[in-house]
């Protein structure tokens, strides 16, 4: 059997941590953090208190985890934005992911939902149901960037579950100005959604200025801009 493609780097067999983002992003004054795909924002929220001083923009557009999210309130240094990310600025299909997952306890499951059409997914995960959709609002990363007027973006975590190429389309200019990304990317020999990223698409869809440091659970990779100088890169 040939080896993995990601054999080699550190591996872990859980995502990443608050703590090692802030590690990861170093002495900087206000780092900007990016959580895109952020469910009820439980990792949001511990961003945010891991880095006081940084700006968190946290992005979900599933109503269902929105409204778990707003029940407490938003910590300072956190802004949500309630729309999903993509390639193209409109309104799009949203794909809601339902089922009891009996492991965690949670009914109407809603953290598998996507822009892209579930495939693989339903054969691996069979107590997953897609019987819904839902319209939703979608914006390129890049004109958001553009409106918010932000020089650098220290590290983008996302779990927009199969939309990876999607984000990427639309996010030329951010991922230039992006120090840091930690994505999954598809790990089994079948696609789970429609157009979803393999390790090595991930790699070639980023470019090679992104390098790999290190994977996550066997389906999350950390990677680093080499393209930038690092903590000291300018921020005007």
């Amino acid at each position: 059997m040939d080896p993995s493609p990601s054999a080699g780097l550190p591996s872990h067999k859980r995502h990443i941590t608050a703590e090692e983002v802030r590690t990861l992003i170093g002495p900087v004054a206000q780092p900007v953090v990016l959580e895109i795909g952020c469910n009820d924002g439980s990792d949001s929220r511990a961003l945010a208190a891991a880095l006081p001083t940084a700006r968190v923009h946290c992005f979900e557009c599933d109503e269902r985890a929105l409204e778990r999210f707003r029940r407490l309130p938003l910590p300072a240094n956190l802004t949500l934005h309630t729309f999903a990310v993509g390639a193209k600025d409109g309104k799009a299909t949203f794909h809601l992911s339902g089922g009891t997952n009996e492991a965690s306890g949670q009914q109407d499951w809603d953290l598998s939902g996507s822009l892209r059409r579930p495939t693989g997914h339903k054969e691996r995960y069979d107590w997953c149901s897609f019987e819904r959709t839902a319209v939703v609002e979608v914006r390129r990363l890049d004109g958001w960037l553009a409106d918010q007027r932000l020089p650098l973006v220290d590290f983008i975590w996302l779990d927009v579950q199969g939309g990876e190429a999607d984000v990427f389309a639309g996010a030329p200019k951010t991922l230039r100005r992006t120090r840091f990304v930690y994505t999954e990317f598809n790990a089994w020999k079948k696609s789970l959604y429609e157009g979803d990223l393999t390790y090595e698409a991930t790699l070639a869809a980023l470019g090679p200025a992104w390098k790999p440091i290190a994977l996550y659970e066997g389906y999350n990779l950390l990677l680093k801009n080499d393209a930038l100088p690092g903590e000291q890169a300018p921020r005007a």
